[in-house]
This record gives structure tokens, C-alpha cells and sequence, in this order.
């Protein structure tokens, strides 16, 4: 098991553009041998590939006529055409960019992720859930690299 100071030194050799290229950056602790058996609010396997089953066809929907397939595949431009964000969302966004001091590239990947979260919540809008979530995502890669890059100010 390696220490909080080695994994640090480790995690601060990644380049940022590189790190910029993760959507999604989750911390996983072991898991205690008697939680593994808890009776629990646990969301079942089959509920949650029907969720994503749901959320593939809304995209493929959405996307139709294009050479798209999902929202990761969206460039800038592609972005703001197909992802409209009101203007409370639009606010909500650009306050957690400042916050955790975002690239452009990872500021699409946020509106990317929060449109896919949004697809599995069933939404047809992006919400500030949805964004508050996509950001709590980025947030915890954040902290691992430190912020990096062009960052919205």
C-alpha cells in the first residue's frame, strides 16, 4: 500500500493535458469485508442496464443523420449546438469553473458529462444537479493534479 505522499509524487508526474482528457476521476476506497453484506439501498445491476440501455437511445435519437453516437464524441462547437444550457445552469457552471480553475477542454467535458448524467436521470434538460454532479467528478481530479492549463477565470 502506497503512502499519501508517494501517491501524490506519483499523481503530480501525470501531465495535465493528459489528465484533461479524463472525464470522470473517482477515488475508491477498499470496501469493509461487512459492508459487502449489508442489506441496502443499492441500486440492482438489471435497473441500471436499463438506465443506460435508456440514455444510448436518447443519444442515438439525438444525434441521428450525424456520424455521432454519444456525447463524448462532440467537439466545442458541436458542444453548444446540440447542449443548450439555460441560464441558471449557465450560471451554476461557469461559478464551478472558477471554483476549481478549469481548462476550455475540461469546461466541454463538464457539459459533455453533465448532458449524460442528465440522459440517465431520464431529463431532457441539463439541470444544476446534473451539472453539480459532472463537477464533483472533475472537482476530485482537480485536487489530484492541482489544476492545470488554460483555466476559466
Amino acid at each position: 500500500m502506497c503512502t499519501e505522499a508517494q501517491i501524490r509524487k506519483y499523481q503530480g508526474r501525470i501531465s495535465g493535458p493528459l489528465l484533461d482528457r479524463i472525464d470522470i476521476y473517482l477515488e475508491v476506497r477498499p470496501l469493509e469485508y461487512e459492508s459487502m453484506f449489508l442489506e441496502g439501498d443499492s441500486e440492482r445491476s438489471e435497473d441500471i442496464r436499463e438506465r443506460v440501455e435508456r440514455a444510448r437511445l436518447v443519444q442515438k435519437k439525438r444525434y441521428e443523420g450525424t456520424e455521432i453516437y454519444f456525447n463524448s464524441q462532440l467537439d466545442g462547437a458541436l458542444v453548444r449546438k446540440y447542449i443548450k444550457l439555460s441560464n441558471d445552469v449557465e450560471s451554476e457552471l461557469k461559478s464551478h469553473a472558477r471554483k476549481i480553475r478549469i481548462s476550455a477542454r475540461g469546461l466541454n467535458r463538464i457539459i459533455k458529462l453533465s448532458r449524460t448524467i442528465a440522459d440517465l436521470d431520464g431529463s431532457c434538460d441539463v439541470l444544476k444537479k446534473h451539472v453539480e454532479e459532472a463537477c464533483f467528478y472533475r472537482n476530485n481530479m482537480n485536487h489530484m493534479e492541482g489544476g492545470h492549463g488554460d483555466v476559466i477565470r
